[in-house]
């Protein structure tokens, strides 16, 4: 059976494509602005592929030990010995910004094409940066509302929601920080909008360039099934964040994941359970 394909947007260093590789996903394109963790992209890109060839295992172990006298010729070395894997690592992981002036939607969708090979079933993960979500970040800017109510990153989800009209996949993971959840611009609550946007994204977008964009619906779910849906049978914001320590890991690391599910390939939600035990501390690890 054949990997299914991933596209990953604002990758960052690539946690959250580690973890769908690691359980057996195929990532065909990442893309990310900033070069610092573009590099860390890259690398990790490179290992899983040399991980996958026949030296691949001992190359890396020579690899960590030169590194601790050189890494970047330890870098180099390593390039040499697979030009070949560097060169799919290089084509998978991408420096580019989404929505930048060098990188028109058109040249975006074009390089998705090309990742996807005519792929039908296949998923979009990612999240748009969260600066400006952040309670951090907000407390930063608090007393300076021009500036924060004006902060493009507020709408950088429809770079997202542009890949979703556009490319259609069959199911997409976006990924934000808690703070999101009560973010607000200009009167307008942000997470109730995006959810809106993203069940029909085909009518929420304006910078569309396909011809058509899709009229798909997707269903949106919380990773988590709460114990009691809203009144209206849905779900509630607050039912989109999943807590770490709920799911035996001993930290407190909350995050806000939305499960869309495109509603004519009836598939069918599974969601996690939370563990029923105790939580684990870190003197128990």
């Amino acid at each position: 059976m054949s990997k299914i394909p991933i596209i990953d947007l604002f990758a960052g260093p690539g946690g959250l494509g580690e973890g769908f590789t690691r359980a057996g996903f195929d990532i065909k394109l990442s893309i990310e602005r900033d070069a610092q963790a573009h590099e860390t992209l890259l690398f990790r890109s490179f290992t899983r592929l040399l991980r996958i060839s026949k030296f691949g295992k001992t190359n890396l172990h020579r690899y960590f030990d030169d590194a601790q006298d050189n890494q970047d010729q330890a870098f180099l070395n390593l390039i040499n010995k697979h030009p070949v894997e560097y060169e799919e690592a290089s084509n998978e992981a991408w420096l580019a910004e989404l929505g930048g002036a060098d990188f028109p939607n058109s040249k975006i969708s074009d390089r998705i094409d090309v990742a996807l090979d005519g792929a039908k079933e296949w998923v979009l993960i990612g999240g748009p940066p969260c600066q400006a979500y952040s309670l951090a970040g907000r407390a930063r800017m608090k007393g300076t509302i021009p500036d924060f109510e004006n902060d493009h990153r507020h709408f950088l989800y429809k770079q997202y929601l542009r890949i979703v009209a556009d490319h259609s996949p069959t199911i997409f993971v976006m990924e934000n920080v808690k703070g999101i959840l009560s973010a607000n611009v200009k009167k307008i609550d942000i997470f109730k909008q995006i959810l809106a946007d993203l069940h029909e994204p085909g009518k929420a977008t304006d910078i569309s360039v396909r011809p058509k964009t899709s009229n798909a619906i997707y269903d949106l779910y919380p990773v988590v099934e709460p114990v009691r849906k809203n009144s209206a049978g849905g779900y509630a914001p607050s039912d989109f964040l999943t807590r770490a320590e709920d799911f035996g890991v001993p930290q407190k690391r909350h995050r806000v994941f939305i499960i869309g599910i495109k509603r004519s390939s009836k598939i069918k939600m599974q969601h996690l359970v939370p563990a029923t035990e105790n939580k684990v501390s870190v003197s128990d690890v």
